[in-house]
């Protein structure tokens, strides 16, 4: 290939990367705006609500025409506490680096029709917005200072998608890039795994799912061709295989026998796959689906290993949705009246916990990046030596190189929806206080794609979040 050919190559994704960030950073403030405080993580302080929700009553008494003059005899409207979370959860922006104007518009207009549905009239001409929104926004500062000081450890959201929203990358909505986020495809899936959760942390000191270290296999380069990947990954996949204890499985630069793959599934607790695509070339759908015990954590590390494929009016199917079906089937019941469904549920063993895929097709080099991290932060192994695999393939081009801060900054903010910004968790992982959760370690790793849309964003976690035990 040419350096001109080259230089065209990098431009163009280049241009996709940038195209992807305006998308997701349209669809949170057009489609959502201000309610995207429904996918919020900040904790609810009740006596700090009811503070914020006299602010906000405050705020209406004083500007609303229907509240002005003759006090009414007619009982004020109590708004929902929901509504008044939708605006705590838009987040804190006493440093500047969110611009909530727009979205606590969006809520005050909500709420005013609220007030006309119910009787209570106002003309939109006769509402100074802006003095409200400005108002609004003061009580939203004193909540979230106040909130901050007893920040707790960061919460997790599962998102039970609609079959027609797999395919969007929602973990990377500006609101939810700092926050710990996983989906499923259905409540009954999730049920399952909370209950699988509850039976094992049964005489565990911590509320956490923990997977077996020392129990996997791995499957690198099985077509043979990805020289690269098997030269990043190979000397951090030994360390697993050689470590004391460990009874890690190995497959190098050879195609599995789909029932190898099926053993390797069966009988260890992880599954790592770096080769094209989810494997299922080597293994089947509906073979994954019969396994009566599955490998708890499974990475499939190639393109498009999660994608969906719609079936116009009947339910998708993937290849990781695939995983989260295998397990042990309730043993059948005579008499079904004897037995609640909630009791023949409890039944299911053998789940694969968690599943890690690639939405859309990716380079090797940044998805081996991410991958290197992702296993650095969830403490799989330790940092790569110098030179680290993550330096083996710096960004290609000047402009590129360049192009660290987003070209829409006031539109993608660092901080979260509960007041947590990027260079917190940063802090907080540096001191390594606390283990990371295999969720958490793929929100902090897609930062190490060169191209952090195109490439970073398809990286989701279906299931829910696994810890590593030691």
């Amino acid at each position: 290939m040419t350096q001109e050919a080259k230089q065209s190559w990098w431009d163009e994704r280049e241009a996709l990367d940038l195209r992807m960030q305006e998308l997701i950073v349209n669809i949170e403030n057009i489609w959502l705006g201000g309610f995207k405080g429904v996918l919020s993580q900040h904790r609810k302080d009740p006596e700090l609500l009811a503070r914020f929700r006299k602010s906000l009553d405050g705020i209406l008494d004083r500007h609303l025409p229907s509240r002005q003059g003759t006090k009414s005899k007619a009982k004020k409207l109590v708004l929902d506490p929901n509504i008044v979370e939708l605006f705590i959860g838009l987040g804190d922006d006493h440093d500047g680096e969110i611009d909530m104007d727009e979205q606590v518009l969006d809520l005050l207009y909500f709420v005013i029709d609220i007030l006309q549905f119910n009787g209570e009239r106002n003309a939109y001409d006769e509402v100074d917005f802006d003095v409200m929104a400005t108002e609004t926004m003061d009580a939203l500062r004193s909540y979230h200072e106040a909130a901050n000081v007893n920040e707790t450890d960061q919460n997790h959201l599962i998102l039970i998608l609609d079959r027609r929203l797999h395919g969007f990358p929602w973990e990377s909505l500006p609101c939810l890039q700092n926050v710990s986020v996983s989906r499923v495809g259905s409540m009954l899936t999730l049920r399952e795994r909370i209950l699988t959760m509850r039976r094992e942390m049964k005489d565990c000191t911590e509320e956490k799912y923990f997977v077996n270290k020392q129990s996997g296999s791995f499957i690198l380069n099985p077509s043979g061709d990805l020289s690269r990947t098997q030269t990043t990954m190979s000397p951090l996949l030994d360390s697993l295989a050689t470590s004391s204890g460990s009874s890690w499985l190995s497959t190098i630069n050879k195609a599995p026998a789909e029932k190898d793959f099926a053993t390797a599934l069966s009988d260890r607790s992880m599954l790592l796959y770096f080769g094209h695509g989810s494997g299922n070339q080597y293994i089947r759908n509906r073979t994954i689906k019969k396994l009566d015990k599955c490998a708890e954590v499974v990475w499939l590390m190639g393109c498009s290993s999660g994608t969906v494929t719609e079936h116009g009016d009947y339910e998708p199917t993937s290849v990781p949705l695939s995983y989260l079906v295998a397990g042990k089937r309730p043993n059948d019941i005579s008499n079904p009246d004897e037995e609640t469904k909630t009791q023949r549920n409890d039944n299911r063993e053998g789940l694969c916990m968690a599943v890690v895929a690639t939405l859309w097709d990716v380079t090797d080099k940044d998805i081996d990046r991410f991958a290197v991290k992702t296993g650095e932060h969830w403490g799989l192994w330790s940092s790569a030596p110098a030179p680290s695999p993550m330096e083996l393939a710096p960004p290609k081009t000047p402009r590129k190189r360049g192009r660290s801060v987003p070209k829409t900054p006031s539109k993608t903010p660092s901080r979260t929806p509960g007041g947590r910004s990027r260079s917190r968790l940063v802090m907080r992982d540096e001191e390594g206080t606390r283990k990371k959760s295999l969720v958490e370690a793929v929100m902090l790793s897609r930062d190490a794609c060169n191209l952090r849309y195109l490439n970073g964003a398809a990286t989701v976690v279906y299931g829910v979040p696994v810890y590593l035990g030691d």
